[in-house]
């Protein structure tokens, strides 16, 4: 995917900036289902585990546009 999405996390408000085929997970854990980010559905809670972002492991992240729900 060429395009990229902002991304809200959870617990401080804030904002990052990822491609929309980053690899996410439904939980911080290893067995989770991968979905790319593009495919999240809307206000749908979500993990980043790639080395690509260290500094997001670990932390709930949502499409920015849904945080205000949160």
């Amino acid at each position: 995917m060429g395009y990229t999405m902002r991304v809200v996390e959870i617990d401080s408000g804030r904002e990052h900036e990822l491609p929309a085929d980053a690899v996410t997970r439904d939980s911080a854990g290893a067995i989770a289902p991968l979905l790319p980010l593009g495919f999240r559905p809307r206000g749908a809670v979500f993990f980043v585990t790639s080395q690509r972002w260290p500094e997001l492991r670990g932390l709930a992240l949502c499409a920015a546009g849904a945080a205000a729900g949160h």
